[in-house]
């Protein structure tokens, strides 16, 4: 068989906002504590079309298929995030308490169209149509905790207690149907 001869047309467009501060919000009630919060946002809109035409030839240029395919997709989603941290100065010799949360949610989709449609001129292959809808959803959530306590063991020396938990929970929703 001969090589075979394709054709295709490929656009694609992708929108995307991130909002995250310049500077973090910082507070500090006092000269020994202080306060840090820094929210995050982003937000993406995706577009995406691609359309292609083939054939296959012998090498004499007899056909033996042809066929052409579409493909649509529209996605859209966001990300939203939070740091919360907290510390606490408790005494001149280095004694510290300090804890932080982080935690964020996502959610996004893509959904569209898969046509594919091949019809062949030679041998017993039947023709092949592909005629789909999809969507994919995926959600997500997650948060970690952590606390600290440093306290100071003879001159320029310290011991750490940490305590940290967190959880990542990630959901995949994907469907396809045969039109």
């Amino acid at each position: 068989m001969a090589p075979k001869d394709t054709g295709s047309i490929f656009f694609s467009f992708l929108i995307c906002l991130e909002a995250v501060p310049e500077d973090t919000r910082e507070w500090k009630p006092d000269t020994a504590t202080q306060i840090i919060f820094q929210p995050s946002f982003s937000y993406s809109n995706s577009h995406n079309r691609e359309s292609g035409s083939f054939n296959t030839l012998t090498n004499r240029g007899d056909t033996v298929n042809l066929g052409e395919s579409d493909y649509l997709s529209d996605g859209e989603g966001y990300n939203i995030n939070a740091r919360l941290e907290f510390s606490r100065k408790l005494n001149n010799e280095g004694r510290v308490f300090s804890g932080s949360l982080n935690g964020g949610i996502s959610d996004s989709y893509n959904k569209g169209l898969n046509y594919s449609n091949t019809e062949y001129f030679l041998g017993n292959e039947q023709n092949e149509l592909i005629d789909q809808q999809f969507r994919y959803d995926n959600k997500g959530f997650n948060y970690r905790v952590y606390l600290s306590w440093v306290e100071p063991i003879g001159r320029n020396n310290f011991i750490q207690a940490t305590y940290s938990i967190s959880q990542n929970k990630q959901e995949s929703l994907k469907n396809s149907y045969t039109k």
